[in-house]
């Protein structure tokens, strides 16, 4: 994984490669508030939080149940992808955020799996990524 500044590995000399999570609306109420209000300062201090505390990627997640996922996700992953020194955790579970994800990170971002195993329609979502990714290695090895 990397993000637009650095790489990490996955494989640690301490055997674990801490993600950090804090940045879930679904698990986060600060997060979630921040989000709310725009406060997007605020989030991105979240996740340098969570970098200066030890974590090689962190996590981010804008859903909610009644709330557009993407315009959210707009805000904070350009942020995030200039002001976090570390790699970026999709948490998505739409295929139209997982990809919009793809195209403004300016690294190499790890897709949560799990949201893959929702089934045969969940299974092809994920599919048509794989061009996505395709692409923006391509463009990295050139």
């Amino acid at each position: 994984m990397a993000s637009l500044y650095s790489a990490a590995h996955l494989r640690q000399e301490t055997s674990i490669f801490a993600i950090g999570l804090q940045c879930n609306a679904n698990g986060s109420k600060k997060w979630d508030e921040l989000q709310a209000a725009n406060d997007w300062d605020s989030c991105v201090a979240m996740v340098r939080a969570q970098v200066a505390e030890g974590a090689h990627a962190f996590g981010a997640c804008t859903a909610f149940v009644g709330r557009d996922e993407l315009p959210a996700m707009w805000e904070v992953i350009p942020r995030f992808t200039c002001s976090a020194n570390a790699a970026l955790f999709n948490d998505s579970t739409e295929t139209n955020v997982t990809e919009g994800t793809l195209k403004l990170h300016g690294g190499k971002p790890m897709i949560n799996p799990m949201n893959c195993n929702e089934g045969a329609r969940a299974a092809s979502d994920c599919m048509i990524l794989a061009p996505t990714l395709r692409r923006s290695r391509d463009r990295a090895n050139h």
